[in-house]
């Protein structure tokens, strides 16, 4: 079973990315839900935030989008970030200051120089990690935002290939559970697979005891 917060899910779809946030959409059984939500899916749990902005009661029943971490989503206005050192300003105190201006948890493992100034635009705190580091942050189920390359974790030994589709890499997976599956990890062999291929993006659909599993995958 799937439970949001304190109630069973009766839909949902669980989107996570190569960078940036991660999105859950889900009809549940219960009251609707506000702020920091715990999501349980069958012993893998997952921290995200509800928003407010897309969800609502659908058909008499409340449903939700949770986003893992939505204050990195929202757009602001930031003070430019100055420095008379000789080294100047780091993308690594940028990150780490807007973490902390958004009351949130950040990892930071790369770093650059930035000159002796650095002015950002009315932006969200995650486009100014994209125009920091590119494609090398995210925010992990747990809740905390990471700035590093991504390794090549290994699949669960459940894991098989149902499906594949070669014109757009995209894999049907059967697995015990999406975290299994994580991103970055090698497809298991199969002979419909012509080269190894990575895992860029999971999408999981579950209705009721019922999961689907989708990876899209790029050449390893």
């Amino acid at each position: 079973m799937i439970r949001i917060g304190a109630y069973p899910a009766k839909t949902v779809q669980l989107t996570l990315t190569w960078s940036g946030c991660w999105e859950l959409l889900a009809a549940f059984e219960g009251k609707l839900l506000s702020g920091n939500v715990a999501i349980d899916w069958r012993g893998w749990k997952l921290t995200g935030t509800v928003d407010p902005t897309r969800s609502d009661l659908f058909a008499s029943e409340p449903a939700s989008v949770i986003v893992g971490g939505l204050s990195w989503c929202k757009a602001r206005d930031w003070r430019p970030w100055k420095s008379d050192r000789v080294e100047g300003i780091t993308a690594k105190e940028v990150a780490r200051s807007i973490a902390d201006q958004l009351g949130q948890t950040i990892e930071v493992n790369l770093d650059r120089q930035l000159g002796k100034a650095f002015v950002p635009r009315r932006e969200s705190g995650g486009q100014i990690l994209a125009r920091l580091f590119g494609k090398n942050w995210h925010v992990g189920t747990d809740g905390i935002a990471r700035v590093q390359t991504r390794g090549t974790p290994l699949v669960g030994k459940s894991v098989s290939v149902l499906e594949y589709e070669p014109r757009d890499g995209r894999c049907t997976i059967y697995a015990d559970r999406p975290d299994q599956v994580p991103l970055g990890a090698i497809v298991p062999k199969d002979p419909r697979l012509a080269s190894s291929r990575r895992i860029t993006k999971l999408v999981v659909t579950a209705t009721g005891d019922k999961e689907r599993i989708v990876c899209y995958t790029e050449a390893a």
